[in-house]
């Protein structure tokens, strides 16, 4: 005698497991890099496909096969155009790196701090 059971996972714990399971499956797939570069592989690309009570759930992720050293990151009060001791997501657009990830480095606010700014920049060696 055998018994079915359905797990229910919500949307969002789909997603979580399908971003684990690619992130697996990527750094499994890909060789490790130099020990003196801690850059990406650029045009690394991967995807993953999960059933899900609706259908099929697909996750691409990857770097773009052009990928952009934009320099050192610029000073903050280079970023900060106006002056007002925090740097906001319209200014974070002047450097990529950070406008990419300004979620993390203002900690999920709306602006990053000069403390907050100077431990991404050390984050980032």
């Amino acid at each position: 005698m055998s018994i079915d059971r359905l797990v229910r996972l919500p949307l969002a714990g789909a997603v979580a497991l399908a971003l684990f399971g690619t992130a697996s499956l990527t750094m499994a797939q890909q060789p490790a890099p130099p020990a003196s570069s801690q850059q990406f592989y650029p045009g690394t690309k991967s995807t993953a496909t999960y059933p899900i009570q609706d259908g099929t759930l697909t996750v691409n992720a990857g770097m773009p096969d052009h990928v952009k050293d934009y320099g050192p990151p610029p000073p903050f009060k280079t970023l900060d155009v106006n002056h007002d001791g925090r740097i906001s997501e319209a200014e974070a657009q002047a450097y990529p790196p950070l406008d990419s990830d300004f979620l993390y480095a203002s900690n999920n606010g709306k602006f990053i701090t000069r403390a907050q700014y100077e431990k991404w920049v050390k984050d980032q060696r």
